[in-house]
């Protein structure tokens, strides 16, 4: 019969840090805290928008504020929606072939998606 003689700390040394997830875990809250402003701000905007024509709503973005104010709101969604996905996926999926697929294509699919809204808003910032 074979003896193990490893002490609890040696048998877990090298299977990861207990402190790495406190900097993605704040970081979630703190994107969370932004978009409370940010999201009222949109409700708001989007309710007095409501009834507007096109050229009203092109005019409103074409505000410095309310430009500025949409510019940090993507990102920032876009920030908090991956990393919410992302515990989800670490959390739920087992095989660690599937977990970096799924990992890889949800981060992508995050930058693409908000790349072409930053590119969008500032296009109907400037040019329209």
């Amino acid at each position: 019969m074979a003896e193990n003689f490893k002490t609890r700390l040696k048998s877990v040394k090298g299977l990861g840090s207990a402190h790495a997830g406190t900097a993605g875990w704040l970081a979630l809250r703190i994107s969370a805290l932004a978009l409370i402003p940010l999201c009222l701000w949109f409700v708001y905007a989007v309710l007095h928008l409501l009834h507007s024509d096109y050229a009203e709503v092109i005019h409103w973005l074409k505000n410095p504020i309310n430009t500025l104010l949409i510019l940090l709101l993507i990102p920032c969604t876009f920030y908090h929606s991956y990393g919410g996905l992302k515990e989800v996926i670490e959390d739920y999926v087992h095989k660690e072939f599937w977990k970096i697929c799924w990992l890889i294509k949800l981060k992508l699919f995050f930058i693409l998606l908000g790349v072409a809204d930053i590119f969008a808003a500032l296009y109907i910032c400037f040019r329209l």
